[in-house]
């Protein structure tokens, strides 16, 4: 895929708040829910024997299938896994995004399973006004992670091209999920290569 030149990445606004561009450094990524889950049944994780919910919040299950194809090249799974397609792939390869992982499921050749490790960025959560309730105190999990949006990180220089992951992982119970975070540059180029991918623009200090 060449190199597009440089376009206005459109993202989701929240009218009540003074954002502006000036302070954006970042995208947060994310699809359309594709009505799965990663994991349809409740024991196939290890779980905390406390709360009973899941402690991998990336685990990867190779016998997933999406099922019927969908138009974007980013979909989300219910328990908040990322599903993308093959252009998405072959986006990632031929940008060399060396952190991205793109795994592979057995009976869908035409899907992979985005997971991004690191680097993690730190979320301001004064600032954001995460909310964290009912904290398990056999495993360290909290319950619910609430609030995320906008987004704001505890750094002020705009983030380089490619991938990146929250150091929080946001939802609930066992379908909590760490946010996919890319460079502003990144953004530009999936948005003039790929479609269906939903940005909410991530803010610096």
């Amino acid at each position: 895929m060449a190199k597009s030149a440089r376009r206005k990445v459109k993202i989701i606004k929240y009218p009540a708040l003074d954002l502006s561009r000036d302070n954006l450094i970042g995208y947060k990524i994310g699809g359309h829910y594709n009505g799965t889950d990663m994991f349809e049944e409740k024991g196939e994780l290890p779980e905390c024997p406390e709360c009973h919910y899941r402690l991998d919040f990336q685990a990867h299950n190779p016998l997933y299938r999406q099922g019927r194809k969908r138009r974007s090249d980013l979909l989300g799974t219910y328990d908040g896994q990322g599903i993308v397609t093959k252009l998405f792939h072959d986006f990632c390869k031929e940008q060399d995004y060396a952190n991205v992982r793109l795994l592979e499921f057995t009976n869908d050749p035409d899907h992979f399973h985005l997971v991004v490790d690191e680097p993690v960025l730190k979320l301001d959560i004064e600032r954001m006004r995460i909310r964290f309730l009912n904290r398990c105190p056999a495993c360290g999990n909290y319950e619910e992670i609430l609030g995320p949006y906008p987004l704001r990180i505890m750094r002020s220089d705009v983030l380089p091209d490619g991938f990146y992951r929250s150091d929080l992982v946001f939802g609930g119970f066992s379908r909590k999920h760490p946010l996919i975070i890319i460079g502003l540059e990144t953004g530009e180029k999936m948005e003039a290569g790929l479609k269906g991918i939903i940005f909410h623009g991530v803010y610096g200090r």
